[in-house]
């Protein structure tokens, strides 16, 4: 019997990673597809998002957060690594920490890189994960001096 519930438990530990994966990207899809549907699926409704500058509580404050982001953020693109999940078996409590690299536009018309961290406790609550937590430190964000656009572009030379 021992046998079976450490299979139970160990498959619900790789299930719990696997959704919390999910959530950190369906966070970025989110974001940046300006779904406010999916950005609020991987909230709970007691959640706290710390951006650095501002704390917001809840999913109706988180909602309209994002969307004053969107308003004065014409264009935002996440790319997350480095993730890693401190999820035991059996537990319902997981703790993250991901790093992202953000590219913005601003409604100046101003491009931004910036970099840093995503620290998140996240929660299986009748039978779904989601985020209780997620706090952004950011280390840099540097102006870009030409638009993405002509970064992508290859240069001839000569």
């Amino acid at each position: 019997m021992t046998h079976t519930h450490d299979l139970e438990a160990r498959l619900a530990r790789l299930e719990g990673l696997q959704e919390v994966r999910r959530l950190v990207a369906d966070y970025s899809h989110g974001a940046d597809k300006r779904d406010l549907d999916l950005f609020l699926s991987v909230w709970h409704e007691d959640a706290v998002w710390d951006v650095g500058s501002a704390r917001f509580t809840g999913r109706n404050q988180i909602g309209a957060a994002i969307q004053r982001q969107w308003e004065t953020q014409p264009f935002m693109a996440h790319w997350t690594a480095n993730l890693s999940v401190d999820l035991t078996a059996g537990s319902t409590r997981a703790v993250a920490r991901v790093d992202t690299d953000t590219l913005t536009q601003l409604a100046s018309g101003e491009w931004l890189q910036s970099a840093g961290t995503y620290d998140d406790v996240l929660q299986l609550r009748d039978g779904r994960w989601g985020f209780v937590e997620r706090r952004a430190t950011l280390h840099t964000s540097l102006a870009l001096t030409a638009r993405p656009a002509d970064l992508e572009q290859p240069r001839r030379p000569g």
